[in-house]
């Protein structure tokens, strides 16, 4: 099920996230190499340090592959050098794959041009909301009420509601522990992609 933030109501403030003059100009670089200019790119982050809140590398790549294709946007794979692989299965044929190419403060320059940002309940959400930047989050083995919530103005949250079992902990696990990972395999990405082309900053509706 997908909701918006008017269900979490308390004002909290955002993270504020800064660089240096060298992160800005190595991404400005790395940006003109792959015709990414401010607003014509959605970023990707496939990843989690905890297997359980990851969506599954083919949902991801069903969302990413169908943006590349209608939303006439560019798709950009972010994440550490331990996550090239995963987003080279992710974005193959069609997106940019920028997993271990940035530090942490180019990274942030990066998501401050970008048009929206899909994660995970994982640290891209939180550089999202430090530039206002629209999210689509998914929760798996964890729930927003744990307050690692967006902090963007436009956002949406997916999950699954009504499992018995979530969540299973506050920063999920390595298996499922019931064995059958309904919170990450039953996600809509036709309903992500529905949602994902029309947030837009200022945008909740």
């Amino acid at each position: 099920m997908l909701y918006d933030k008017e269900e979490y109501s308390k004002i909290q403030k955002r993270p504020e996230l800064f660089w240096r003059e060298e992160s800005v100009f190595r991404v400005r670089a790395l940006m003109r190499e792959n015709g990414l200019e401010e607003g014509n790119y959605v970023l990707l982050a496939p990843s989690s340090v905890w297997e359980t809140k990851r969506m599954p590398a083919s949902k991801f790549r069903i969302l990413g592959e169908r943006l590349a294709k209608e939303s006439g946007k560019k798709v950009v794979l972010i994440g550490s050098k331990a996550d090239m692989d995963l987003c080279e299965e992710v974005g193959a044929g069609y997106g940019i794959n920028f997993a271990g190419k940035t530090n942490l403060p180019e990274l942030s320059f990066l998501v401050s041009k970008a048009a929206l940002m899909i994660s995970n309940d994982s640290s891209p959400i939180h550089f999202a909301s430090a530039f206002n930047i629209p999210t689509l989050a998914v929760f798996g083995a964890t729930i927003p009420d744990f307050g690692y919530t967006p902090l963007a103005d436009s956002f949406f949250i997916s999950e699954i509601r009504g499992l018995y079992c979530r969540p299973c902990g506050i920063h999920g696990g390595r298996i499922c522990p019931e064995g059958h990972f309904r919170c990450m395999m039953e996600q809509d990405t036709d309903t992500m992609f529905e949602v994902a082309v029309r947030l837009k900053r200022g945008n909740v509706k």
